[in-house]
């Protein structure tokens, strides 16, 4: 009996001492994995492979350098691993969490030639210095660019798009903020919803800008044959150009105004009709559409600078007022014409008198 009771209390103790001091499962690893906060690696890669970025969440930074390798610096925690998979075309560099979706943060110093594609959800991402293709895509995050060559692709739901100083094809949208452009030499899509497009120093023979709710302002040069088309639902156009521009204008607007700095002959014009005319030769097509915003052609420089602080900050300059102003009285005298025509025609009605014979001033004007 006394030896059961030791050998009893001997078991207990043993497993008391293994609850207190459990053993840690060794942690996997892989060929290339990081497990600690920060990690600092560098390889080589050669001409042909294209990099490919995937982080969820955390800011990614990539430099280009002159060098025909990688350096990859990043700081994350211990639940979340980074992983390099290289092959002959790509190389692949993406975060992963313990139980789901990884987040770090990423440095990274790449070759200039390398085409770089980027792409998370809580992530910032910005590029510095590339010569290749660049393609980066972002939910919750801001991009900015400064370079990339051939084709720039970005996109980004709750933040800015920048890009500076690209060369090639360029399109750009933002869903709940504004697209800016500079610097930029290629043909040019940019987009946004709820946000301004700025385009400055562009020199493109072909751009396409438009918003629903916001601005846009293009302050750069039109090319012979170039075609030049911005359009807004709710936010003012400013164009500007230089004192002796060459380009056949189409601007439409319906429940805002248009004003320029330069004297003008209109071709014939119908109300609800866009108004159309011709400037020095006349080789290049600028369209211009805001169904509730002004448009303005302005001269390139301060004065364009000016006009762009006022429209950004509400301020309505003298022009636009004394056009708001009759605006709203020819809307008044419109109404009230209008008003008594149909009580004229009641009356008449009533007296079995021909009410065809009055007319609309306003049909007059267009036959």
């Amino acid at each position: 009996m006394r030896t059961k009771g030791w050998l009893a209390i001997t078991l207990l103790l043993n497993a008391s001492a293994a609850a207190a001091s459990p053993r840690e499962a060794p942690e996997p690893q892989t060929a290339r994995s990081f497990g600690s906060v920060a990690e600092d690696t560098t390889f080589s890669v050669r001409q042909g492979q294209r990099l490919l970025i995937d982080n969820f969440a955390g800011d990614v930074h990539v430099m280009a350098w002159g060098k025909d390798a990688i350096r990859l610096a990043t700081s994350h925690s211990r639940r979340t691993r980074i992983d390099i998979e290289s092959s002959a075309s790509e190389v692949q560099i993406s975060s992963h969490g313990h139980m789901g979706p990884g987040s770090a943060e990423m440095d990274l110093s790449v070759p200039h030639w390398m085409p770089i594609q980027v792409q998370g959800v809580q992530t910032d991402i910005s590029i510095e210095g590339s010569r290749g293709e660049v393609k980066a895509q972002t939910v919750h995050g801001d991009i900015q660019l400064v370079g990339g060559g051939n084709f720039v692709s970005l996109s980004s739901v709750d933040g800015a798009v920048k890009v500076v100083g690209a060369r090639g094809r360029v399109q750009v949208s933002s869903v709940n903020d504004g697209v800016e452009l500079n610097d930029v030499v290629g043909d040019i899509s940019a987009e946004s919803v709820n946000g301004n497009v700025v385009l400055v120093r562009s020199d493109s023979k072909s751009i396409e800008a438009s918003t629903i709710n916001g601005g846009v302002l293009f302050d750069g040069q039109t090319q012979r044959g170039g075609v030049y088309t911005f359009s807004t639902h709710n936010g003012d156009i400013l164009v500007g150009l230089p004192d002796k521009p060459d380009v056949s204008v189409s601007v439409s607007t319906f429940g805002g105004n248009f004003s320029t700095f330069l004297p003008i002959q209109l071709s014939e014009t119908r109300k609800h009709k866009p108004i159309t005319f011709v400037l020095g030769s006349g080789n290049a097509q600028l369209e211009l559409e805001s169904f509730q915003g002004s448009i303005r052609l302005e001269k390139l420089g301060a004065a364009l600078q000016r006009a762009w602080e006022r429209t950004q900050s509400g301020e309505e300059d003298a022009e636009e007022a004394v056009v708001r102003k009759a605006r709203e009285k020819a809307r008044e005298s419109q109404f009230k014409f209008h008003f008594e025509n149909a009580k004229t025609k009641k009356d008449k009605d009533k007296n079995g008198e021909d009410s065809d014979k009055d007319e609309d001033p306003d049909h007059e004007e267009d036959r």
